[in-house]
């Protein structure tokens, strides 16, 4: 009788809203060679990762589905070695602390740098000495849709 084709468009998803203090933290070492963070960081630390449990990151952040990225840090005082091992002592440090905080099961992207970033000329530079903690704005969007179309 009658031969009409439909065609089904999809509906546009609105992008997330996302709020970019959620999506990095950066971590400052007080002296040259210590491993992790002082208290007073902690707290910092602490304060973040609350806003981050409250936030609608949080169900794809500890169902593993969007990734933290992590960066240790170090100046340029050592040796190639000492300063690589430091930085990832650095970054495991603050990356066991996440772990248990989060109450989940977080995927951890691991990028550490040693003195790679240091400043040059300045190898005490109290900018070198640091964990950064980073979530890709761009895959938090993607992973807040998907999450977002499996609920009912």
């Amino acid at each position: 009788m009658f031969d009409v084709e439909f065609n089904v468009l999809p509906i546009p998803t609105p992008d997330p809203k996302i709020d970019p203090i959620q999506l990095q933290i950066v971590l400052f070492m007080e002296n040259e060679n210590q491993p992790d963070i002082s208290s007073a960081k902690f707290i910092e630390f602490s304060r973040w990762l609350d806003a981050v449990r409250k936030s609608n990151l949080y169900p794809v952040l500890a169902n593993g589905t969007l990734p933290f990225h992590m960066r240790g840090h170090a100046s340029a005082t050592g040796n190639e070695k000492y300063d690589m091992d430091l930085s990832i002592k650095r970054r495991q440090n603050v990356e066991t602390r996440l772990r248990a905080m989060l109450n989940g099961n977080p995927v951890v992207i691991p990028f550490d740098r040693g003195k790679a970033d240091a400043t040059p000329g300045d190898p005490r530079s109290k900018w070198d000495k640091n964990v950064a903690i980073y979530i890709e704005e761009t895959e938090a969007k993607a992973a807040l849709i998907r999450y977002n179309a499996t609920k009912p």
